[in-house]
């Protein structure tokens, strides 16, 4: 019974952990700063938030030269490409102060990923304006290290029977 739980536990977390796992070992990763935040008001209610951040392209086109590059693109969870976000307007303000960082003059840096063939076509940074924030990876890690720590405990009170 607790060789199933193990099992099930960790089956689970690594579900729930695959998607960022594999982003992260899928594409290249680069830092962005967010430019700006411009919302668009749409016929339902909600806006529709286009954030603008900017990246430097880890190789340069020229020895010695930098390469900045705009990207307006935005990912879910999952790693996949989004239209720009939907906010409803009471929460506006909060977002795009979380977005920009207004306390900071640097303003809070973000990963960029991107396919290292194409960067300027493939750049995206993950949502953060969801209610609740996506903690999949955390979750994941958790339940495989519990499923693992009672899988242990199961074989060395077996061990010891």
């Amino acid at each position: 019974m607790v060789v199933l739980l193990t099992l099930a536990l960790v089956v689970t977390g690594g579900l729930l952990a695959w998607p960022q796992v594999r982003g992260w070992w899928l594409y290249q990763r680069t830092t962005a700063r967010i430019l700006d935040v411009l919302p668009s008001a749409r016929p339902d209610g909600n806006v529709d938030l286009a954030i603008i951040y900017e990246y430097e392209l880890p190789t340069p086109v020229k020895p010695g030269e930098r390469s900045w590059v705009l990207g307006w693109r935005i990912g879910d969870a999952f790693f996949r490409q989004i239209p720009d976000p939907v906010v409803e307007p009471e929460r506006i303000e909060q977002v795009t102060a979380q977005l920009l960082d207004a306390d900071s003059p640097d303003r809070r840096l973000r990963q960029v990923f991107f396919a290292a063939n194409d960067p300027e076509g493939t750049a995206f940074i993950l949502d953060e304006t969801a209610a609740t924030p996506a903690n999949r990876l955390q979750i994941g890690v958790v339940l495989m290290g519990i499923g693992l720590l009672a899988g242990f405990y199961a074989w060395r009170r077996g061990a010891e029977s």
